[in-house]
């Protein structure tokens, strides 16, 4: 569940991957980057994808 009143990301509940304190938009943040979710639905508890085969560092 999405924060409506979450100061980082504003209700919109995706932030900038490279900085993440900014709301993952172009007017009003930031958008350098790629878009991951906002703490504030880490906190509610959602249940986050296992990536740590995606990358094969070989």
């Amino acid at each position: 569940m999405i924060d409506p009143d979450c100061p980082i990301c504003h209700g919109l509940g995706w932030v900038c991957e490279n900085h993440p304190d900014k709301v993952w938009d172009r007017d009003k943040g930031c958008e350098c980057g790629a878009g991951m979710p906002c703490e504030c639905q880490r906190a509610n508890g959602l249940e986050q994808p296992d990536i740590s085969k995606v990358i094969d560092e070989r």
